[in-house]
């Protein structure tokens, strides 16, 4: 059985495919995970043992995933993680296991993101974290265990009305927050520090 891919594995433009079955003893990736417009895949189901990729995480334009069920095992990524243009995505339940990422984290476009549950234990991002261009989220809750990021990026998310959710939020190198037309409070940004 798969236990190991060295390098990178790509999954795109396969509009039949609806799970990742025959992947389930898979526990590491040397290099990065993309999976692109995959038209009728809804979770990540197959990837339940993955606790390693070595490089980025790349989830983008994928009609029908709803939630990042099946990365639960999934505590490391080396690179980035860019998850963008996916317009059923409604939370990031799946990645419980992340507490720390030393890349970019963006989150971007994805029509349906009411929440950013699935985030809870996530500590610290070494890089920038972007929350861009996500028309229904309301709030920042999912980050309540951040404490330390790059740069934080909040942009043109339409219905974002509170910031609760950065609460613990104690650094940040650099803060941009523009566009964002129903936010009436920077409440949730007091704790920081530096």
């Amino acid at each position: 059985s798969l236990v190991t891919i060295g390098g990178y594995f790509n999954m795109h433009d396969s509009p039949s495919l609806t799970s990742f079955s025959g992947l389930e003893n898979l526990e590491s990736i040397g290099g990065n995970l993309e999976i692109n417009n995959m038209d009728a895949l809804i979770d990540l189901n197959g990837f339940e043992e993955l606790s390693s990729i070595g490089g980025d995480l790349l989830l983008t334009e994928n009609a029908l995933v709803e939630s990042m069920v099946g990365l639960e095992s999934l505590g490391h990524v080396g690179g980035n993680t860019l998850i963008r243009e996916n317009p059923a995505l409604q939370n990031l339940s799946g990645l419980l296991s992340m507490d720390s990422l030393y890349g970019d984290v963006g989150i971007m476009g994805n029509a349906a993101l009411t929440s950013l549950t699935g985030l809870d234990s996530l500590k610290y991002i070494g890089g920038a974290l972007e929350i861009n261009h996500n028309q229904s989220i309301t709030d920042c809750s999912g980050l309540a265990s951040l404490t330390d990021v790059g740069t934080l990026s909040i942009i043109e998310n339409d219905a974002l009305q509170s910031l609760t959710g950065l609460d613990h939020l104690s650094e940040a190198g650099g803060i941009c927050i523009a566009g964002n037309d129903a936010l009436t409070s920077l409440t949730g940004l007091e704790g920081i520090t530096y």
